[in-house]
């Protein structure tokens, strides 16, 4: 088990790498069935498996779910105000395989709650080839490990 981390123990700088995860065609089709998207009422086999595009709507959270299970943010993540800059630049298809690659850009310890502090995370989602399908920066809220005089 990995040590908890604090808003104090951030470094500009610092890298998160998760791990990998592969896109299925029932990844995809679960996902289109569930929250919208063309489909209709095709089934595994009327698709062509190799060309089922992943909607940003769920490479977003798959993403998410990839950097949390680094443990980064844990006991520390407090939620995020809000993400900028989302740009999804290559297609991701069923087949394909992605990772994030997280990079800590600024660190602000908070000028009204001194119980916390916010990174701002440099997202890149990379493929299987190692290019970039989807950036974008994220305000995280970060516990810290000892609250600051006010």
């Amino acid at each position: 088990m990995k040590e908890p981390r604090y808003f104090e123990d951030f470094k500009v700088g610092e890298e998160f790498i998760s791990s990998h995860f592969t896109f299925t065609p029932t990844d995809v089709i679960g996902f289109r069935r569930l929250y919208g998207g063309p489909l209709g009422s095709a089934t595994a086999d009327d698709l062509d498996p190799s060309r089922l595009s992943v909607d940003l709507t769920q490479l977003l959270p798959t993403s998410f779910r990839l950097f949390y299970d680094t443990g980064a943010t844990v006991p520390c993540g407090r939620g995020s105000p809000g993400m900028n800059e989302v740009r999804y630049l290559n297609q991701v298809y069923s087949g394909d395989t992605i990772r994030v690659v997280a990079k800590v850009r600024e660190l602000r310890p908070s000028s009204s709650s001194p119980q916390r502090g916010t990174a701002e995370i440099a997202f890149s989602v990379l493929n299987q080839r190692d290019e970039i399908v989807l950036s974008f920066l994220v305000l995280q809220l970060l516990g810290r490990r000892t609250p600051r005089p006010i």
